[in-house]
Protein backbone atom coordinates (compact mmCIF):
# COMPACT_ATOMS: atom_id res chain seq x y z
CA UNK A 1 0.00 0.00 0.00
CA UNK A 2 1.50 3.62 -0.81
CA UNK A 3 0.97 5.44 2.42
CA UNK A 4 2.59 8.79 1.04
CA UNK A 5 3.50 10.63 -2.11
CA UNK A 6 6.04 13.57 -2.33
CA UNK A 7 6.92 15.56 -5.35
CA UNK A 8 10.01 17.13 -4.96
CA UNK A 9 12.16 19.43 -6.87
CA UNK A 10 15.63 18.39 -7.61
CA UNK A 11 16.90 21.05 -5.21
CA UNK A 12 15.14 18.83 -2.08
CA UNK A 13 12.39 21.25 -1.48
CA UNK A 14 8.74 19.59 -1.38
CA UNK A 15 6.50 20.75 -4.45
CA UNK A 16 3.63 18.55 -3.53
CA UNK A 17 2.50 15.91 -0.62
CA UNK A 18 0.28 13.64 -0.35
CA UNK A 19 -1.26 11.59 2.57
CA UNK A 20 -2.90 7.99 2.02
CA UNK A 21 -1.56 5.84 5.22
CA UNK A 22 0.25 5.88 8.44
CA UNK A 23 3.40 8.20 8.40
CA UNK A 24 2.97 11.43 10.42
CA UNK A 25 5.64 13.34 9.99
CA UNK A 26 6.33 16.96 8.46
CA UNK A 27 7.08 16.63 4.74
CA UNK A 28 9.61 19.18 4.88
CA UNK A 29 11.11 17.22 7.11
CA UNK A 30 11.12 13.85 5.07
CA UNK A 31 12.05 15.97 1.71
CA UNK A 32 15.26 17.36 3.94
CA UNK A 33 15.79 14.14 5.35
CA UNK A 34 15.37 12.45 1.44
CA UNK A 35 17.54 14.66 -0.37
CA UNK A 36 20.58 15.04 2.32
CA UNK A 37 20.92 10.95 1.81
CA UNK A 38 20.11 11.28 -1.91
CA UNK A 39 23.25 14.21 -2.03
CA UNK A 40 25.29 12.11 0.21
CA UNK A 41 25.01 8.97 -2.00
CA UNK A 42 25.51 10.34 -5.15
CA UNK A 43 28.91 11.83 -3.97
CA UNK A 44 29.95 8.11 -2.82
CA UNK A 45 28.44 6.15 -5.39
CA UNK A 46 27.75 8.56 -8.52
CA UNK A 47 24.04 7.21 -8.76
CA UNK A 48 21.00 8.34 -7.38
CA UNK A 49 18.93 7.41 -4.45
CA UNK A 50 16.53 4.51 -5.36
CA UNK A 51 15.44 3.25 -2.37
CA UNK A 52 15.22 3.16 1.33
CA UNK A 53 14.03 0.92 3.86
CA UNK A 54 12.89 0.63 7.20
CA UNK A 55 11.58 -2.74 8.47
CA UNK A 56 8.55 -3.24 6.37
CA UNK A 57 8.11 0.37 4.85
CA UNK A 58 10.26 2.09 2.24
CA UNK A 59 10.95 5.20 0.42
CA UNK A 60 10.98 4.71 -3.29
CA UNK A 61 13.04 7.29 -5.41
CA UNK A 62 12.45 7.68 -8.88
CA UNK A 63 14.48 10.94 -9.63
CA UNK A 64 14.15 12.89 -12.99
CA UNK A 65 15.55 16.00 -14.93
CA UNK A 66 13.90 18.01 -12.62
CA UNK A 67 12.22 16.34 -9.94
CA UNK A 68 12.34 13.57 -7.83
CA UNK A 69 8.96 11.31 -7.04
CA UNK A 70 8.89 9.71 -3.87
CA UNK A 71 6.93 6.89 -2.36
CA UNK A 72 6.43 5.77 1.30
CA UNK A 73 5.02 2.29 0.98
CA UNK A 74 4.92 -1.05 2.32
CA UNK A 75 8.56 -2.87 1.49
CA UNK A 76 6.46 -5.48 -0.52
CA UNK A 77 4.99 -2.94 -3.06
CA UNK A 78 6.39 -2.66 -6.51
CA UNK A 79 5.83 1.19 -6.58
CA UNK A 80 8.34 2.42 -9.56
CA UNK A 81 5.58 2.31 -12.50
CA UNK A 82 3.13 4.28 -10.61
CA UNK A 83 6.24 7.23 -9.56
CA UNK A 84 6.81 6.98 -13.17
CA UNK A 85 2.99 7.44 -13.90
CA UNK A 86 3.18 10.59 -11.71
CA UNK A 87 6.04 11.68 -12.73
CA UNK A 88 4.97 11.65 -16.24
CA UNK A 89 1.65 13.78 -15.56
CA UNK A 90 3.11 16.29 -13.13
CA UNK A 91 5.82 16.90 -15.75
CA UNK A 92 3.42 17.32 -18.68
CA UNK A 93 1.18 19.32 -16.43
CA UNK A 94 4.20 21.92 -14.47
CA UNK A 95 6.95 21.55 -16.79
CA UNK A 96 10.96 21.97 -15.46
CA UNK A 97 9.24 24.01 -12.20
CA UNK A 98 11.72 26.40 -13.78
CA UNK A 99 8.80 29.10 -12.96
CA UNK A 100 7.33 28.08 -9.50
CA UNK A 101 8.47 30.67 -6.48
CA UNK A 102 7.52 28.04 -3.46
CA UNK A 103 4.27 28.67 -3.36
CA UNK A 104 2.86 24.84 -2.72
CA UNK A 105 -0.82 26.09 -3.45
CA UNK A 106 0.13 26.20 -7.28
CA UNK A 107 -0.68 22.65 -7.73
CA UNK A 108 -3.40 21.63 -5.23
CA UNK A 109 -5.54 21.07 -8.78
CA UNK A 110 -3.02 18.22 -9.44
CA UNK A 111 -4.15 16.13 -6.39
CA UNK A 112 -7.08 14.50 -8.30
CA UNK A 113 -4.73 13.26 -10.53
CA UNK A 114 -2.69 11.83 -8.33
CA UNK A 115 -5.36 10.71 -6.51
CA UNK A 116 -6.71 8.51 -9.52
CA UNK A 117 -3.19 7.40 -10.37
CA UNK A 118 -2.74 5.90 -6.62
CA UNK A 119 -5.96 5.10 -6.70
CA UNK A 120 -5.28 2.23 -10.05
CA UNK A 121 -2.26 0.85 -7.83
CA UNK A 122 -4.56 0.41 -4.79
CA UNK A 123 -7.20 -1.27 -7.17
CA UNK A 124 -4.93 -3.35 -8.76
CA UNK A 125 -3.78 -5.03 -5.21
CA UNK A 126 -7.36 -5.10 -3.95
CA UNK A 127 -7.89 -7.31 -7.23
CA UNK A 128 -5.39 -9.40 -6.81
CA UNK A 129 -5.54 -9.84 -3.07
CA UNK A 130 -9.22 -11.25 -4.00
CA UNK A 131 -8.18 -13.50 -6.90
CA UNK A 132 -5.54 -15.32 -4.76
CA UNK A 133 -7.75 -15.53 -1.71
CA UNK A 134 -10.66 -17.57 -3.91
CA UNK A 135 -7.99 -19.61 -5.63
CA UNK A 136 -6.61 -20.52 -2.10
CA UNK A 137 -10.20 -21.09 -1.22
CA UNK A 138 -11.04 -22.97 -3.75
CA UNK A 139 -7.45 -25.17 -3.03
CA UNK A 140 -8.78 -25.49 0.83
CA UNK A 141 -12.22 -26.61 -0.22
CA UNK A 142 -10.93 -29.01 -2.15
CA UNK A 143 -12.66 -28.19 -5.59
CA UNK A 144 -8.88 -27.41 -6.91
CA UNK A 145 -5.52 -28.95 -7.09
CA UNK A 146 -2.56 -28.04 -5.78
CA UNK A 147 -1.34 -28.06 -9.19
CA UNK A 148 -4.61 -26.32 -10.81
CA UNK A 149 -3.94 -23.57 -7.94
CA UNK A 150 -0.90 -22.76 -9.01
CA UNK A 151 -1.02 -22.76 -12.83
CA UNK A 152 -4.36 -20.50 -11.93
CA UNK A 153 -2.12 -18.12 -9.60
CA UNK A 154 0.70 -18.00 -12.67
CA UNK A 155 -1.60 -17.31 -15.47
CA UNK A 156 -3.48 -14.37 -13.01
CA UNK A 157 -0.22 -13.34 -12.07
CA UNK A 158 1.39 -13.13 -15.96
CA UNK A 159 -1.55 -12.10 -17.37
CA UNK A 160 -1.47 -8.81 -14.91
CA UNK A 161 2.01 -7.94 -15.28
CA UNK A 162 1.68 -8.05 -19.61
CA UNK A 163 -1.27 -5.25 -19.21
CA UNK A 164 0.78 -3.00 -17.10
CA UNK A 165 3.77 -3.66 -19.29
CA UNK A 166 5.91 -4.87 -16.22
Amino acid sequence: MIHNVYILRRDGLCVLHRKYGSLEVDENLVSGFLSALSDFGKNISGKDLESVIFDDKKFVSLPSEHLIVVSYCDTNDDVVNVLKDIRDAFTQSYGSLQWWNGERGAFQEFLSKLDEIVGRKGKEEIDYRNETEQIFNELKEGKISAKDAVERTLEYYFKKSYKSGK
